[in-house]
């Protein structure tokens, strides 16, 4: 009799084994797509915030006023993003097809989010699509797409 529960334990370690090897491998696969998350919304932030340091000079010294110049606050923006997600699979496509607004008219609605917003701000959307792996086993499609805003305000 003894023989025999040996046996069984071993067929429940050949059967389990594999099903919660799978559970760990999907666990790390979230994981990696939440630091990849993590790490989109990290490189919107320091873009957003590299636009919103680009002041419009002309403007300033004509009016007194702060604004942002449109046109280098956007490039800049993409640019440090850009910088930003290299390493990233599609990291330098989504960059390059980042949807950045600059709003000078204030107090506005950042478009992305809808904050309220009441300083010339830099807004940041971008989608980053990301492999599954895994994932398809449970049924998710093969590219997942992830979508984070960021916007940052000019500071005096």
């Amino acid at each position: 009799m003894r023989g025999g529960g040996r046996g069984q334990s071993l067929l429940y370690v050949v059967v389990l084994m594999p099903a919660l090897l799978l559970i760990l491998a999907l666990s790390v696969e979230i994981a990696l797509l939440q630091v990849t998350g993590l790490r989109l919304r990290s490189a919107l932030d320091l873009a957003s915030v590299g636009g919103a340091s680009v002041v419009d000079t002309t403007y300033y010294s004509q009016t007194g006023s702060l604004r942002l110049d449109t046109h280098r606050s956007s490039l800049a923006a993409r640019e440090i993003l850009a910088r930003n997600l290299t390493g990233l699979g599609a990291g330098r496509r989504a960059a390059l097809s980042a949807e950045i607004t600059v709003l000078n008219d204030v107090p506005g609605r950042d478009p992305y989010s809808g904050a309220l917003l009441d300083r010339p701000a830099v807004c940041i959307r971008a989608h980053l699509p990301v492999d599954a792996g895994l994932l398809r086993l449970i049924g998710a499609p093969a590219w997942l797409t992830l979508t984070r805003t960021a916007d940052a305000e000019l500071r005096a």
